[in-house]
């Protein structure tokens, strides 16, 4: 028998996009689709799917081929066509990647991703992309042109229907990933009972069978014309205190009777049974007549029963997967057509079909109103027989229901069993509800974005309603699909709203209408247009020429070009131009308007709008004057000085004549400001302001920068002397004495200079550096004098490139090594990787750490090249200890510069294939937190196609960069590393513990791992332990060593017996940990200052340190705690108390009493923390 066939995607109108050979192309790839997802299910060898698969891309390319075709038609060139075109390339692509991955060990596992994907892209690209693009094609048989079909698409599918499409894909996709499962599942039962049944004979399966039972019926004394007479006898078969389901008796007896009256050779029916629990069971009867008296009537009956409960549960569940997949697409498409108007209508429908489907009596929506305080049922579907509800349930007080708001906030839904049992806090709520004999009751939550603004609920009224799993799931589903069709609704008429305000604004912004037609050179004007123009429709006939007449003689020319360039191509003509009253008057309009062609392609009709922006050239030309000068002194500012060096340097150039660019600073100017207030200040920098100016009297030479700096440009000095003596005479104009009312105020300066040869390279900005430069040096040298830009400054540049040179010479030359840390598992003691790390062994034996030449390294091309010999030495270091029996995964630093090379992955792949017999696992990529910072994107997609090679990461130094939590959802990483400064310092600075307790604790939740650096001593590795971080490595565990020296090492390292046994404490335990070092911390500072006497002595209030702040805050909660937390916080406050007479005793001078009670102190602190320790464990 054939086997029956499977649709993962069901189709259904939905999928129509309005274009016939598309909408038939697209069913038969959906066909195809559906076909290789029934081979999966059934079981499908490897070339019969390698069969299917070619087939499904053949059918796919020619499809897309017909497609591309019809979107050209109008929309040739354009973004939405090419970029269509690449989804087509890459889905080719991506199938064919699929196709080579198929062999015999991996079939089931491809084909179910490759399953997956088509699922969802096939789905997206006819929902989303080609409905869009139909929308265009349309629009352009219509006689449209590309840009209005383009809108009209955004419209018919925004933003909102989008986000629709995608939240309903993810549903779709997780119900048929399901879908999938269940129906192999009925699959393989299916074929393993056929293969039962084929190898035993039936009856010897009845009778070996373990779960079946076998019966025998007398039929001698039954009257066999009423089979409703046979009920007991039947029950009685049974056993077990079974009874057969009410409903299903009829169809039992109907087959029955068919056998008992020889219509049929063999009796078999599925039903189900009710055990004295409630509980039903299904069972599969089988039997035959065995004995007949001499007339032929049935005498004897036997047959089988077989509890098949598990089996047909299975498949009421897939079919339940079915239907719930199918009614959801359909929802999602009736939401995604239906109109503003027609919205309601389409809730109405949804509610009618779910409430059929699930056999509810009643479902309803319920929203909040505008105003926040009440809510109304909306919409409402009723089953025969029950009364509708809906009037009586308007502008109830929200306020009135707080138990049922609070069930959908905190739990996500309301499930009510029995509304009798409600407890006391629901009792407004249980009123209501029996008020309308409602048993059951089930509800989920709606919202609008984040803003919950209802909910959905069914009702059980004829009895109490038993919900199964997947009726809560279905209805989790609607409400969801409910919530952001809502959301989508609410958009539109966001955006409705939105249009009729801007046209009421734009009829206040005094916009005119115009339409132009070009052959018959006939405009019309709107009444605003002849207002703007100052012009009336008796005196002025509005045509091509008259229009002309009134544009400004300047504009004339851009204007018309303006106009033949968009009658060309047909675009949008957008232009500001002046106009020339008759009065001399100049007004400002702008011109937008929008071509539509004539039947032939050509330019036939404008229609556009035209704005008096007279005040906004005028602001504009002020905000321009602004841009570019200093309110307070008139002078050019920065970006007018910028400009200015720019163009005097280029012109240097191109006369051979250089320049010099002088930096001054009013030395003094804040003391005076702040003596004489800002507006004495103000006036001062306008006096310097002026001689400055007079001193330079060229257009444009001198421009103040910002508070009290001026730069002046000084352009062509004959000699280095020539601009030298001139800012010598500078100075002394500055010197002089400036009187402002009463006040005489002499001021001095700083300045620099920056010299510009006309054979330079240097550019503008790097002159204003070296100006800055020279500025800061006389400064340095005492102020109120200049100093010029000395060239050795650029010594230290030149040393830089000598240390890159050296390091690339090390490089070639083989003296950069690796060393190995180790890392390790503190509590079982396993070695579970190492770090290489980078060191220079020079020719001397001088082995140089990696802080004296890695910095030089950053952001330089050379950093790339010494990072690709590190991952391949690494390599080549693990084939050799492979080779020698040792297996150990080997962990290396890749910088950001590395993972944002366009060829960092293909190199890695080189890397690999070349040490083939070192597994890519065994490779761990460390990456920093900071290395992602520049192209976040870029990196991920680098760093998912390393993983894919099959090597992994891990986040080097986690906590210190500012966006971890980014780095965590984008970055595909399987490893923490917390940063060794965190764990170095948590003995003395507890600070750092919840932050490492919340790295730990992130890495748990994101199922990570979790490694710390900077293990250096037992202590450090008992407290990690107890924050949950198992894994380590640092100076405690063993020194970075040679590739030579690790194998020794990982062979006798005995592991560290105090770490054996240590469990994470209960994370708010955490700070009863700081506490505990806090605590040993302040006796040691006790010991410290009445040693040294330097300083105040550590706190003395019990209240006031870490761990009485602890002990005040859980006294509330001591409960929860054993009985000695009432013992620690006496022994805490007593401790307290001899730290006050120890500090008397020293201030008093008695040595002897001090020393007596610092040793009491130290003998009931260790008291104190064990007490503490036993709270800790």
């Amino acid at each position: 028998m054939l086997a029956e066939r499977f649709s993962i995607v069901p189709w259904n109108s939905s999928f129509d996009i309005g274009i016939e050979v598309i909408d038939e192309q697209h069913h038969q790839l959906v066909a195809l689709l559906n076909d290789l997802a029934s081979q999966y299910v059934h079981g499908v060898d490897l070339a019969r799917a390698h069969r299917v698969v070619e087939g499904l891309i053949d059918y796919a390319a020619y499809h897309f081929e017909t497609e591309e075709a019809i979107w050209a038609e109008a929309l040739v060139d354009d973004p939405w066509f090419k970029a269509h075109c690449r989804g087509h390339s890459g889905f080719v692509e991506k199938v064919r990647h699929f196709q080579q991955g198929l062999d015999e060990h991996n079939l089931e596992s491809v084909l179910h991703e490759m399953l997956s994907f088509l699922t969802g892209w096939l789905a997206h690209h006819i929902l989303y992309e080609d409905k869009r693009l139909s929308v265009v094609v349309l629009a352009a048989r219509e006689g449209k042109d590309s840009e209005a079909g383009k809108q009209a698409a955004q419209k018919a599918l925004t933003g909102q229907a989008s986000s629709l499409i995608q939240s309903v894909l993810s549903m779709y996709k997780q119900l048929s990933s399901r879908t999938l499962s269940l129906e192999r599942e009925s699959i393989a039962r299916e074929k393993a009972e056929r293969e039962l049944r084929k190898q035993q004979n039936r009856w010897e399966a009845v009778l070996g069978a373990n779960n079946d039972i076998f019966w025998e019926w007398d039929l001698s004394e039954l009257d066999l014309s009423e089979p409703d007479s046979w009920l007991p006898s039947i029950e009685v078969l049974i056993g077990n205190r079974l009874t057969i389901l009410a409903e299903d008796w009829p169809a039992l007896r109907t087959d029955l009777a068919a056998h008992i009256n020889n219509e049929t050779e063999n009796f078999s029916h599925q039903h189900r049974l009710v055990d004295e629990g409630g509980s039903v069971h299904w069972v599969i009867a089988r039997g035959k007549i065995t004995e007949t008296d001499a007339a032929g009537r049935p005498l004897k009956m036997v047959g089988t029963q077989t509890d098949i409960t598990e089996r047909k549960l299975a498949e009421l569940r897939l079919q339940r997967e079915r239907d719930t997949r199918s009614i959801i697409s359909e929802f999602a498409a009736d939401f995604m057509a239906s109109s503003l108007g027609d919205f309601d209508a389409a809730i109405e429908r949804s509610l009618k079909h779910a409430g059929e489907y699930m056999h509810a009596d009643r479902i309803y929506v319920f929203l909040i109103q505008e105003n926040g305080e009440y809510m109304s049922n909306t919409h409402e579907w009723c089953a025969p027989g029950i009364s509708p509800e809906i009037a009586n349930l308007q502008n109830i007080p929200v306020d009135s229901t707080p138990w049922w708001w609070e069930q959908l906030q905190s739990v996500g839904h309301v499930l009510v069993p029995s509304v009798r049992e409600m407890p006391p806090a629901a009792q407004t709520e249980k009123d209501i509800l029996e008020a309308q004999g409602i048993h059951s009751v089930c509800v989920y939550p709606l919202y609008r974005g984040s803003e919950l603004v209802g909910f959905l609920g069914n009702d059980a009224v004829m009895s109490p309603g038993k919900w199964g799993e997947e009726v809560l799931e279905f209805l989790g589903l609607f409400s969801d699909l409910l919530s952001i069709s809502l959301e989508h609704r609410q958009l539109h008429i966001n955006r409705t709203e939105a249009l009729a305000r801007l046209e009421r604004a734009e009829q206040q912004a005094h916009i005119g209408r115009w339409s132009f037609d070009i052959k018959s050179g006939r405009a019309t004007w709107s009444t605003e247009v002849y207002r703007i123009f100052e012009q009336t429709p008796e005196q002025f006939t509005p045509d091509y020429e008259a229009y002309l007449r009134l544009v400004h003689p300047d504009d004339q020319k851009a204007l018309i070009d303006a106009y033949s360039e968009a009658k060309v191509s047909l675009g949008d003509l957008q232009v500001e131009h002046r106009l020339l009253l008759p009065d001399a008057r100049i007004k400002h309009v702008q011109l937008l308007a929008q071509i539509e062609p004539d039947p032939d392609g050509c330019a036939g009709r404008l229609e556009g709008t035209v704005q008096d922006i007279t005040e906004r050239a005028r602001h504009q030309e002020e905000l321009r004057r602004l841009a570019f000068e200093d309110p307070l002194t008139g002078l050019p500012n920065r970006r007018a000085a910028d400009s200015a060096l720019e163009e005097a340097m280029a012109l240097s150039k191109e006369r051979g004549k250089g320049l010099a660019l002088a930096m001054i600073d009013l030395d003094n100017f804040r003391e005076e400001n702040e003596a004489y207030g800002p507006e004495v200040g103000d006036r001062l920098l306008q006096v310097m302001g002026q001689r400055l100016s007079a001193f330079f009297p060229e257009p444009g030479a001198v421009s103040r920068i910002g508070g009290d700096e001026f730069v002046v440009l000084m352009d062509g000095p004959g000699s280095k002397d020539d601009y030298i003596s001139r800012v010598r005479q500078l100075l002394q104009v500055v010197n002089e004495t400036v009187v402002i009312d009463d006040a005489c105020i002499r001021l001095s300066a700083s300045i620099g200079i920056a010299e510009f040869a006309p054979s330079s390279d240097v550019l503008p900005d790097q002159l204003f550096r070296q100006a800055q430069q020279a500025l800061f040096q006389a400064k340095l040298d005492g102020k109120n004098r200049f100093h010029s830009y000395d060239l050795s400054w650029e010594q230290s540049a030149q040393e830089l490139r000598e240390q890159l040179h050296e390091i690339r010479q090390a490089l070639h030359a083989g003296e950069l090594v690796l060393y190995y840390q180790p890392k390790v598992n503190m509590v079982t003691g396993t070695i579970v990787g190492a770090e290489a790390l980078l060191r220079w062994l020079k020719p001397s034996g001088e082995l140089v750490p990696p802080l004296r030449f890695l910095p030089v390294l950053q952001d330089h091309p050379l950093e790339i090249e010494v990072g690709d010999w590190v991952i391949r030495e690494a390599l080549r270091q693990m084939d050799q200890w492979q080779s020698e029996g040792l297996h150990l995964q080997v962990s290396v630093n890749v910088s950001g510069q590395q993972l944002l090379e366009d060829t960092f992955a293909d190199k890695l792949r080189s890397a690999l294939e070349d040490f083939p017999e070192v597994a890519p696992s065994a490779l761990q990529l460390e990456v920093l937190e900071s290395s992602a910072l520049q192209d976040m994107g870029k990196v991920s997609r680098t760093m998912q196609t390393c993983r894919q090679l099959g090597v992994s990461f891990a986040l080097d130094d986690f906590g210190t960069g500012f966006s971890s939590l980014v780095y965590l959802k984008h970055l595909p990483a399987s490893v923490l590393k917390i940063d060794q400064g965190f764990v170095r310092g948590m003995l003395r600075n507890t600070d750092d513990l919840p932050i490492i307790a919340g790295v730990v604790s992130m890495a748990h939740a994101f199922g990570l791992q979790v490694i710390a650096e900077g293990v250096e001593t037992v202590p450090h590795g008992e407290l990690l332990l107890k924050l949950g971080c198992e894994q380590a490595q640092g100076y405690g565990i063993a020194r970075p060593m040679p590739a030579g020296d690790l194998p020794e090492w990982v062979a006798t390292w005995p592991g560290e017996i105090a770490w054996k046994g240590i469990v994470p404490v209960d994370s708010h335990k955490v700070m009863l940990l700081s506490a505990e070092i806090e605590h040993r911390n302040w006796v040691a500072s006790m010991a410290s200052w009445l040693a040294t006497g330097e300083g105040a002595p550590p706190e003395l209030d019990h209240r006031l340190c870490r761990l009485g702040q602890w002990l005040e805050r859980e006294t509330g909660h001591k409960g929860i705690w054993s009985s000695d937390f009432a013992q620690l916080t006496r022994r805490h406050r007593n401790l307290h108390n001899r730290a006050r007479e120890l500090v008397v005793s020293h201030g008093q001078g008695d040595s002897v009493q001090a020393e007596r009670l610092l040793a009491e102190l130290e003998s009931e602190s260790e008291e104190l923390l064990k007490s503490l320790g036993r709270l800790i464990n």
